[in-house]
């Protein structure tokens, strides 16, 4: 006849190995998730009561920002990102292939000119904040899309990730 005891004991350690295991499981998840919920930036319109700066403001005082465009030239941009230079923060291209550093104002003008006609259905070119998870202001990005990816890296830099280009979205 079969120890009784033995038998529970012998149960309710195979029941507490699993559970344990799950639970283990279940709080690495958890710590994962919340590092990668907090770990975004966001945009938000240039616009509303006591926003005054322009994308024209901008490309005037052009020289007080790092500026990149996202696209394949400058008469095909999908966006330009201007970071304020000497405010401690860093607003930097998610990737360098997709992202082309502006170093004259006739380039700057020129993508700007183009972001500005392109305007249909779902590509509206508005100026946009560039905000860390702590509402600081990082930049400004100047798009058509509100669908953009802005990864945090640390507590004073971020990266704008590759701009959605509205044609592909349209069988293109």
């Amino acid at each position: 006849m079969p120890n009784f005891q033995y038998t529970v004991e012998r149960s309710f350690s195979i029941y507490t190995e699993k559970h344990i295991s799950l639970i283990i499981i279940f709080f690495v998840l958890l710590c994962f998730m919340s590092g990668c919920l907090g770990s975004y930036g966001k945009i938000r319109p240039q616009s509303g009561k006591g926003e005054t700066l322009t994308i024209d403001d901008l490309e005037n005082n052009w020289t007080d920002y790092t500026v990149h465009y996202a696209g394949s030239s400058p008469n095909r941009p999908l966006g330009v990102m201007f970071d304020p230079k000497n405010d401690g923060k860093t607003l930097l291209p998610g990737s360098n292939d997709r992202w082309i550093k502006i170093e004259d104002k006739k380039t700057l003008s020129e993508v700007i000119g183009w972001i500005k006609v392109q305007s249909f259905a779902d590509y509206n070119p508005m100026l946009y904040k560039v905000l860390g998870p702590d509402d600081q202001l990082y930049g400004y990005l100047f798009c058509g899309r509100n669908d953009v990816t802005i990864e945090v890296f640390d507590d004073r830099t971020m990266f704008v990730n590759d701009l959605p280009d509205p044609l592909s979205n349209r069988g293109r």
